[in-house]
């Protein structure tokens, strides 16, 4: 278990503002800032900017402030945490304390930490279970972003200015997943050649166009097969396979049973 006892959203601080804690603090220090900083670290002191995380055990020597010469002072998320619980985040998300973590996203943590200050006040019922769980959700957003981030730091400065469209047009395709999709239409949707278009979403996605089309068919296929009476056939055709025969060859490939097989089993 994880629990809360303070935090703050979008906290500001005047130019002069020292956060000095030469002790520690008695409990877990999460923060995200909005804007540049200045912090200690377990590598000494360190500037950090917009987006950066930072998470403090109870005993390290805490030290911020804002860069020199900036007019507006350092502005933060923040939360205070204890239990044993946050230990073990850390280890499941490959975190380290103490240290800079950059996410690239100046309110990663408002969402979660909303849902926190919701749960402090209200008191429900089940009140530190949903807390503990906030505090899981918030130390994976974390590490998602961190992760993104440094995958998207490999990245030159064109394929960056692609990467959000091809987001969008994945979620598209997601939509529209029965489309008779091709490569040439794909590309064409993205304004570029076939072998840029599939060398991008290759990197972005791990995955080429088409298999990742024939697996978000197969995963509404899944949710039909359970959920409907439809036949395999009707599933095939509404989910895009062009016959009943590829649409089982392709259904087995991904999940070693046939779509009667695996209807079965679910049911």
């Amino acid at each position: 278990m994880v629990g809360v006892s303070m935090l703050g959203l979008g906290t500001p601080h005047t130019p002069i503002h020292v956060v000095d804690r030469p002790s520690g603090f008695p409990a877990y220090v999460v923060m995200c800032f909005a804007n540049s900083f200045i912090t200690r670290t377990r590598h000494g002191m360190e500037e950090g900017k917009a987006g950066d995380c930072i998470i403090h055990d109870a005993a390290f020597p805490q030290w911020c402030s804002t860069p020199p010469g900036r007019k507006q002072g350092f502005r933060n998320d923040w939360v205070h945490m204890a239990g044993d619980g946050v230990d073990e985040l850390m280890r499941r998300y490959k975190l380290n304390f103490n240290e800079i973590i950059p996410t690239g996203r100046s309110a990663v943590l408002s969402p979660v930490l909303t849902a926190m200050q919701q749960e402090l006040f209200a008191r429900e019922p089940y009140n530190e279970e949903a807390i503990s769980l906030l505090a899981a959700q918030l130390f994976l957003t974390i590490a998602r972003y961190s992760a993104l981030y440094e995958t998207f730091q490999q990245y030159s400065t064109a394929e960056r200015g692609h990467y959000a469209n091809f987001l969008e047009f994945r979620r598209h395709i997601a939509n529209e997943y029965a489309t008779p999709w091709t490569i040439d239409t794909m590309a064409q949707n993205m304004s570029l050649s076939k072998n840029r278009f599939s060398v991008l979403y290759k990197q972005f996605f791990g995955v080429s166009p088409i298999e990742d089309v024939i697996a978000m068919r197969v995963g509404q296929a899944k949710r039909a097969l359970i959920h409907t009476n439809e036949s395999v056939s009707q599933i095939a055709a509404s989910c895009g396979f062009s016959t009943v025969y590829y649409f089982c060859r392709v259904f087995k490939r991904h999940t070693d049973c046939t779509p009667s097989s695996f209807r079965r089993s679910m049911h």
